[in-house]
């Protein structure tokens, strides 16, 4: 038996637990030693500018309302950031301004997530593109259906307890559909991506959670943008 757990915050979900499977620690394994998946619970991952970026569309998408909330671009009129020049002598009025108006807006946004101008335009033309197709819009936007479902069970076969965590599922469909950014969307790129980044086994573990949480899957679906 399983766990259908809705509204569970994503960086609750993504604490690593040594001896808990998830299909990322499935796919290291596959490429990896034991001694590697030990480290990585471990460690701590720093943003890159891509993963901020993909981690916000993300969650654009499937949590509009944590994104509203979450992140931030500085406005179209904010001054030049002059903060370089903190400790420079005979700094100019401009200068100063330009000091006090960018540390007020870094406490005023102590604790969300600061993307530019352009990454915010970015996130909002990739929206509007799933939603120009009939058949996404359909499944990510209209259809009902559930995001960001956490699942948890015990794998029957071995014992080890696993856990997921659908980007939205349509129960009533049954039906997962999982988003996935690439910089090559075409059919022959994508099925390298497919293997590279072990695809195929979440969609093994995904669909073995949603049975054993007894709601078994007629279909998962990857929307590759």
């Amino acid at each position: 038996t399983g766990e259908i757990i809705l509204g569970l915050p994503a960086a609750a979900y993504q604490q690593r637990e040594l001896g808990v499977a998830t299909s990322g620690q499935l796919q290291m394994l596959r490429t990896k030693t034991p001694a590697h998946h030990l480290a990585w619970t471990k460690a701590q991952d720093r943003d890159t500018p891509a993963t901020l970026l993909g981690r916000a569309y993300h969650c654009r998408v499937f949590e509009p309302h944590v994104f509203a909330t979450s992140y931030v671009a500085p406005p179209k009129d904010a001054p030049r950031d002059l903060r370089h020049l903190r400790n420079a002598k005979n700094k100019g009025e401009a200068t100063l301004e330009s000091i006090a108006w960018w540390d007020a807006y870094e406490e005023r946004t102590r604790g969300k997530f600061v993307l530019d101008a352009d990454q915010f335009q970015l996130i909002e033309d990739m929206v509007q593109g799933l939603k120009a197709n009939p058949l996404v819009r359909a499944l990510l936007f209209e259809h009902e259906g559930d995001n960001e479902v956490t699942l948890r069970w015990t794998d029957e076969e071995t014992g080890v307890p696993c856990k997921a965590r659908a980007d939205r599922w349509l129960r009533s469909m049954r039906t997962m559909v999982d988003l996935k950014s690439t910089e090559d969307a075409s059919e022959f790129a994508f099925h390298r991506s497919i293997n590279t980044h072990g695809y195929h086994i979440q969609h093994a573990h995904y669909s073995a959670g949603a049975a054993a949480c007894g709601e078994p899957l007629d279909e998962f679906l990857i929307v590759a943008q």
